[in-house]
Formats: C-alpha cells, structure tokens, sequence
C-alpha cells in the first residue's frame, strides 16, 4: 500500500491518507462494486501467516452490523482499528474504516466468508491488505515435535 496508488484493480481511483503505520504493507487487489452477499467468498492465498485488514466503504452499513453467514464470524474475527482511509481522485473523497483480524492467519487459502449489507445492495466497497504475522504456535513444529515425542513413550 502506498500513498496515491490504486484502490481497485479496475479503476483508476487512489488511496489517500493511508496511516503510516499501514504504508508499504501487501495489498490485496479488489474490484469496484465487488458482489457480495452472504453466499459469496473472497478466497486468496498467502505464502506466511499474515494478519489481515479489510477496509469498508463508511457509505455503507458497517461491517459488524450487516448479515454474515456463518453467524458473527466477522464481528468475532475483526476489530475496529479507529483508523481510515480515502478513496481518492478522480474520485470524491471517501472514508473507509479499517478492521484488522484478531489472530493472524495461517500460510495456505484465505477465505473471507458471506457478508451483506443488512438492508439493501450486497455489493462489498472494500479494500484488503495484509502484514505480516507470527503466530502463537508454530502448527507444523508443534505437530513434530508432539508426534516424536508419543512415540518416543512407546
């Protein structure tokens, strides 16, 4: 992410006011307008666990308060940041609230789950950048070394 390039892969509008502590972080590319609804999925993968971020256009009902299927899993997984972002020229500027995951996600498919607006179009205005994380317990060290030591009692 960096101050003045592109917020969606197909238009030319730019992100502005990006705060600094989020600069040069790994975007993920979106479209405008994105479907949505509770049936949709985004899914994407990473090569190291990541935390993610989603940005939501502040137009729109905000994420925590709109349908989500399964039941919650955003308003369980994410966290309000209190930060923003602009959606910028040639667009009119346009706040979009910042939500960061509670845990990092693991290497492998990310799949960001059904959300809709509650009332309305389903359409997602949204951006998704990701930061590097370290997670608690290093599932494949953790499953070795556990593995050798039951059959080290045998």
């Amino acid at each position: 992410m960096e101050e003045g390039g592109k917020f969606f892969h197909d238009r030319d509008y730019t992100i502005t006011n990006i705060p600094k502590d989020f600069r040069g972080l790994t975007q993920v590319s979106t479209s405008a307008d994105c479907p949505g609804g509770q049936d949709y999925r985004l899914t994407f993968e990473i090569d190291r666990p990541a935390y993610i971020y989603q940005a939501w256009d502040s137009r729109h009902t905000r994420p925590e308060d709109r349908g989500q299927d399964p039941k919650g899993w955003f308003t369980k997984g994410y966290t309000d940041t209190e930060e923003i972002l602009m959606l910028d020229a040639p667009h009119a500027p346009t706040e979009y609230f910042i939500y960061k995951s509670n845990e990092p996600h693991p290497d492998g498919t990310v799949e960001l789950l059904g959300i809709d607006e509650v009332i309305g179009d389903p359409v997602l205005m949204w951006t998704i950048f990701l930061e590097e994380g370290v997670l608690p317990v290093d599932p494949a060290g953790s499953l070795t070394t556990t593995w050798g030591e039951i059959k080290s009692d045998f």
